[in-house]
C-alpha cells in the first residue's frame, strides 16, 4: 500500500514536471519515450487538460493519436 501510494505521487510529480516545460520540450521527450507508451499515457493523464491539450498539439500527429487511445479510460 506505502509503496502504491509512493509511486502514485512519483506519477504526479513526473506530470508537475512535465506541465512546467514548454509543450515542444514535453513533446519531444515523451515522444523519445515511444518504447514505453504505458509511462507515457500515466504521465499524461495525471496532468491539466490544459498542458495535457499543448503536448498533444506539439506532438508528431501518429505519436498524439496512438498515446490519445491509450488515455481512453
Amino acid at each position: 500500500m506505502i509503496k502504491a501510494r509512493q509511486a502514485d505521487d512519483e506519477i504526479l510529480e513526473l506530470a508537475k514536471t512535465y506541465e512546467n516545460m514548454k509543450a515542444k520540450n514535453a513533446a519531444d521527450i515523451l515522444q523519445s519515450m515511444k518504447n514505453d507508451m504505458d509511462t507515457v499515457a500515466l504521465i499524461m493523464n495525471n496532468m491539466n487538460a490544459e498542458k495535457r491539450a499543448d503536448v498533444l498539439a506539439a506532438m508528431e500527429p501518429e505519436f498524439a493519436a496512438s498515446i490519445t487511445k491509450k488515455l481512453l479510460p
